[in-house]
């Protein structure tokens, strides 16, 4: 038989506490970024020979020399990208790392925080002005499809959202037209909503012209 009146164990109480003081640690983090900012998702095993890590950089660092804050994983390959590429301009750059063991994490940007719990680090990466997401596996695609929830339910303010690598990237948007659009289960504007763009000058002019 369950207990109508079960209360919290102190381990759970534990759990709330940790959450809480996760959640402020990282607000107190983000009050120290610029007005304006962009959280990079992208793959932790981009090879910094592929081009879209080369790219990352770039766009990580004229962005930064127009006031714009890097802000993204403490992971390598587009996370690192993004925080060299910030650490270049004139911005700080941010990474909210997350206490994985089989993953190592960088040491490049000028602020972080190491959290143990996602949702609290999730809502951090969220706060900034606009997302681009370069080629990635399951973290990126978990990442995206979530921010896209959150706006069509209006959780979230709408941002814009760059899909960078239209190579990567185009063979989904098909499949949500083709396939997903088709059966009525998503509205073409949501898929409007993605901006496959393929160059740093893309990125800039894109970001720095709204």
């Amino acid at each position: 038989m369950t207990n109508k009146h079960q209360t919290l164990s102190e381990d759970q109480f534990k759990f709330l506490k940790k959450l809480e003081e996760e959640w402020t640690q990282a607000y107190l983090v983000l009050n120290e970024m610029p007005p304006l900012t962009l959280t990079v998702y992208g793959g932790a095993k981009l090879n910094e020979t592929d081009q879209a890590y080369i790219d990352t950089v770039k766009i990580a660092t004229e962005l930064s020399n127009k006031g714009w804050g890097m802000v993204t994983g403490g992971g390598p390959g587009a996370m690192k990208a993004a925080l060299v590429g910030g650490n270049n301009g004139k911005t700080p750059t941010t990474a909210f790392k997350i206490d994985l063991s089989r993953e190592a994490t960088n040491k490049v940007a000028d602020n972080e925080y190491l959290f143990t719990n996602f949702p609290p680090r999730k809502h951090a990466l969220r706060q900034s002005d606009a997302y681009m997401v370069v080629p990635g596996g399951w973290g990126t695609f978990d990442e995206l499809f979530e921010v896209i929830t959150l706006q069509k339910v209006n959780k979230i303010p709408l941002k814009p959202i760059i899909l960078y690598d239209g190579k990567f990237w185009k063979p989904m948007i098909d499949w949500f037209k083709n396939e997903v659009l088709k059966r009525d289960l998503i509205k073409e504007e949501e898929i409007n909503s993605l901006y496959i763009l393929d160059s740093p000058k893309e990125v800039i002019d894109f970001l720095t012209s709204k």
